[in-house]
């Protein structure tokens, strides 16, 4: 092998061996950074007034409980923020959830008769 090939082999060598170097170094520098992580769903809070008094704030996973309990029906007067003003918990869409998932789904129809032949 003549001198000249040979010093272009070593020059080829060392710019792959250090691009390769480089990508290294890359995926090892990104494993030490912080990992970006989606924020979470913002929860939904109402405030409720109970026996004349302000409570809350509570979930709707809460408000829930406090249905199965009956400590919360839908007379009972909520507000959140961006309400202008406290309703009854039966006139707020977002709260039909809440008081349906205690409601038994209803009876399913009966089989299909038999067919005669």
């Amino acid at each position: 092998m003549d001198p000249g090939s040979m010093m272009a082999s070593m020059a080829m060598g060392g710019a792959v061996g250090s691009g390769m170097a480089g990508m290294m170094g890359n995926m090892m520098s990104g494993m030490n950074e912080k990992q970006n992580t989606p924020p979470l769903a913002p929860s939904v809070s109402y405030m409720v007034t109970v026996n004349g008094q302000q409570s809350g704030p509570f979930t709707l996973e809460q408000l829930k409980q406090f249905v199965n309990t009956g400590e919360f029906t839908k007379q009972t007067h909520v507000w959140k923020q961006g309400m202008e003003n406290w309703q009854e918990a039966g006139n707020v869409q977002e709260l039909e959830g809440v008081f349906s998932s205690n409601t038994p789904p209803p009876m399913p129809p009966p089989p299909p008769a038999p067919t005669q032949e």
